[in-house]
């Protein structure tokens, strides 16, 4: 079992009473990558947020059955320290509803505790220095929170978020 990083025991996952996933028991190999496909609505997220303890956050699921990562019960784990080794691509942009779009991207450097200076964080957020030069400003504040872009229009200004 040296090869073995992440395996599942009798996994069940939960929405009430609703038992939604039955007793997975799978084993995912080190450095390989492994697809869980299947049709629309058979568990595959719910597997993978499972393993990764999201599940959890969702009123009146729960889980029974065992995830080892390394040997190691995943449910004994800080939950912030699965997810930074157990990762989850999202299908569709999931940003954090009370945050703007500047600060969901820089979200992830706060939350490992990695200082930015502005510069930085601008430059990762894809803000350019001419603007700063210029003396204009995307409206990123906390006041502009989840309405307009980072990247701004020819002006320099960011433009409000229109729907598809």
């Amino acid at each position: 079992m040296k090869n073995i990083i992440l395996r599942t025991e009798n996994l069940s996952a939960f929405f009430g009473k609703e038992e939604v996933i039955k007793k997975v028991s799978v084993s995912f190999e080190r450095n390989k990558v492994t697809a869980i496909m299947g049709p629309s609505g058979c568990g595959k997220t719910t597997l993978i947020r499972t393993i990764n303890r999201m599940h959890e956050l969702t009123a009146g699921a729960t889980i029974s059955g065992k995830i080892y990562l390394n040997d190691e019960d995943v449910s004994s784990m800080n939950p912030i320290l699965v997810r930074r080794k157990i990762g989850m691509v999202f299908q569709r942009p999931n940003p954090f509803p009370t945050m703007s779009i500047f600060e969901n991207v820089i979200a992830g450097y706060k939350l490992n505790s990695i200082s930015l200076s502005r510069d930085e964080q601008n430059s990762i957020v894809g803000i350019p220095s001419t603007r700063r030069r210029c003396g204009t400003r995307s409206k990123t504040s906390s006041t502009a929170r989840g309405r307009f872009f980072p990247a701004g229009n020819s002006s320099g200004f960011a433009s409000p978020a229109r729907s598809p």
